[in-house]
């Protein structure tokens, strides 16, 4: 996990957990980034995350944690 932001873990539209990733176009690596996020979320009990990307978007349902992937301009500008 790239970042832990307690408090922002009992705020709906702030995220907690950060995952920062070049790409996740290829499935291992997007596995990888996804197993990371899910078991931070378990630790923490929080249920959405942030994936920091160059330039994709995704929205992505694990049970009930919801983790969507941004491009970093997006990111950087709110």
């Amino acid at each position: 996990m790239d970042f832990v932001i307690p408090q922002n873990f009992q705020k709906d539209n702030e995220f907690g957990i950060v995952q920062v990733c070049y790409r996740m176009e290829d499935e291992k690596t997007r596995r990888s980034e996804v197993n990371a996020i899910v078991k931070a979320c378990e630790e923490f009990k929080v249920n959405q995350a942030l994936i920091i990307t160059r330039d994709q978007w995704e929205d992505i349902e694990v049970g009930d944690i919801r983790i969507k992937a941004i491009p970093f301009i997006q990111w950087v500008i709110g």
